[in-house]
């Protein structure tokens, strides 16, 4: 979920219409409007209002879905499996010594797909 979405999250649990955030944040209905459906982005002193109205930190407002980068995670650890398996298949069709080392090298990067999705996901 992100900032738009929360925010109409938290105005409708609140039952408040656009037109009350509006008055109360001292901004037109559009604005509101605008910013539930991601057109603009409130500037830092409205997200300071619009913090105060619901109850809620502007770190939590703000704070991006964990859930979201979670499956975009797996979803790049398993393509990163695909890749060794298709290493280590590679490898066994190759003969002498570099077989075993393209195998070895396909089930290194299986078993640490995990790792270097992190890897690359902080940089």
């Amino acid at each position: 979920m992100d900032l738009k979405d929360r925010m109409q999250k938290c105005r409708t649990q609140m039952n408040l219409t656009q037109d009350d955030v509006a008055e109360k944040l001292h901004v037109s209905r559009q604005t509101v409007s605008n910013w539930e459906t991601g057109k603009t982005i409130p500037d830092s002193d409205s997200l300071t209002a619009i913090s105060d109205l619901y109850n809620i930190s502007i770190d939590d407002l703000m704070k991006p879905d964990l859930d979201l980068k979670k499956s975009s995670e797996d979803n790049y650890s398993a393509i990163i499996a695909g890749i060794g398996m298709l290493v280590v298949i590679s490898g066994m069709f190759l003969h002498d010594s570099i077989s075993i080392i393209i195998i070895v090298i396909g089930l290194f990067i299986i078993v640490a797909s995990d790792e270097i999705t992190k890897f690359f996901n902080n940089k």
